[in-house]
């Protein structure tokens, strides 16, 4: 998955007869328009292991792709620290794409030394005892000259289209210049924490401790002590969310119109998400369906005569067949079969469904435990995302893929589980327009 800069162009209304074109044609379509950006082949030690790739500095933006093959050391580049390896023996290269000039830190995270380990056995699999330790610290300046020997591309021109972006906050233009990883260390915990946290079965277990975990719990953050998510917004230049048929105006769905099937993740984008939180209107429009088996389910089904009112639903699952408590980690193809079960009943009730991608989770103590008690680690949600894709293209329904507003501040959850803030806000932004995209709903 690489991060990318472009939130997809809107579709223009269908005529009669007009073949429909899935959300991915009209990505691709978006892409071959724009401007190409400034590319780098960044190196990084193997092909085998998962990075979290991020450039933070006039925008902020991460990668977790990763090629085979060494790459040169771009000129523009200058090291600051590694972890002890030698860049001269690195075999792979992280691609990495800018578009604003300015100075850069350039931060590698090794989060996992196998990405195919942990998707075969995720319950054992371990976090790298590196993660905490940047593989590679950088300082890139990009400037036109940078840009144009590296692709050919002028990083002035790119800069003229304006699109959706994270740059530094106004109140934070010189504390947000600079990231590094936030993290959570369960060996601070007192040993009778640590004890119960090994038994991680009984909700009333987690109620009981899990406050204290996340109050007691070293919580490291190498700079920006404050900053975390304020130290970035979700800035447009011009919006991409105004209507075919209406341009200049902003995407805003009817009061009460959509409804949010899912978790805790769910609640609070019906809750709190600026730009949603109309259209929502929590309580009644939330449904909370934790599971993807939930919803072809018992549950569902009881739901079944309120979800039929909704002007558009919005299925934002993964977080608990992922996540502690609960019953443990649900299988990946056992969460697919179900998923897929999900839209198929979803679809049922003949109205407007969208589906989003799961949210990363950070870094937090439970996760980086070894063993794991916890799964929500970038490479499961990247695979439960591309399942949920996968199945949404089966049934012809639109995903919504928001891992380029999510994976650049992956760790600044403040309760080292939800989205919250400016992220929550850009994520209730990008809904509001996929929703008023649909040619089925009707919009202010």
């Amino acid at each position: 998955m690489l991060v990318a800069l472009l939130s997809p162009a809107l579709p223009a209304r269908r005529k009669a007869g007009q073949p429909t074109r899935t959300l991915q044609q009209q990505e691709e379509q978006m892409a071959t328009r724009s401007p190409q950006l400034c590319s780098f082949s960044l190196p990084v030690p193997s092909p085998e292991a998962f990075y979290v790739v991020r450039a933070s500095g006039p925008t902020l933006v991460a990668s977790t792709t990763v090629r085979g093959g060494a790459a040169p050391w771009p000129a523009a580049l200058q090291m600051l620290e590694t972890d002890s390896r030698d860049p001269a023996h690195f075999r792979a290269h992280a691609p990495l794409q800018l578009r604003t000039p300015g100075t850069y830190l350039i931060e590698v995270t090794e989060v996992f030394p196998s990405r195919a380990a942990v998707l075969r056995s995720p319950r054992t699999t371990c976090m790298s005892p590196r993660f905490s330790t940047p593989v590679l610290l950088a300082r890139l300046e990009l400037d036109a000259d940078a840009c144009r020997a590296a692709n050919g591309t002028d990083v002035a021109a790119t800069e003229a289209v304006r699109q959706w972006t994270w740059r530094p906050s106004p109140d934070a233009q010189h504390a947000a210049r600079i990231e590094r990883l936030r993290y959570q260390d369960c060996s601070a915990l007192p040993a009778d924490v640590r004890m119960t946290l090994g038994k991680p079965k009984d909700l009333v277990q987690f109620n009981l401790v899990g406050g204290l975990v996340y109050r007691k719990a070293a919580n490291f953050t190498e700079a920006n002590t404050a900053g975390r998510m304020g130290s970035y917004a979700w800035e447009l230049g011009e919006p991409l969310s105004t209507r075919p048929d209406r341009p200049g105006r902003a995407a805003h769905p009817r009061a009460g119109s959509v409804c949010l099937v899912g978790g805790s993740h769910a609640r609070n984008l019906c809750k709190w998400g600026a730009g949603l939180r109309s259209a929502c209107a929590f309580p009644r429009n939330y449904f909370e369906l934790r599971y993807a088996r939930d919803v072809a389910g018992p549950a569902g089904v009881g739901n079944m005569t309120r979800l039929a009112s909704c002007g558009t639903i919005v299925l934002h699952l993964g977080q608990w067949d992922l996540g502690w408590p609960g019953p443990g980690l649900t299988p990946l193809d056992t969460f697919a079969f179900h998923f897929d079960a999900a839209l198929a009943f979803l679809r049922r009730l003949q109205r407007p469904l969208l589906v989003l991608s799961t949210n990363y989770n950070p870094p937090n103590c439970i996760t980086s435990m070894c063993p794991p008690m916890d799964w929500r680690s970038p490479p499961l949600i990247e695979e439960v995302n591309a399942r949920m894709r996968a199945a949404a293209e089966r049934h012809t329904v639109a995903f919504v893929d928001n891992s380029d507003l999510m994976a650049p501040l992956w760790d600044r959850s403040d309760d080292w589980c939800h989205v919250g803030g400016v992220l929550l806000d850009a994520q209730a932004q990008r809904v509001a327009e996929r929703v008023c995209a649909l040619p089925q709903h009707t919009c202010a």
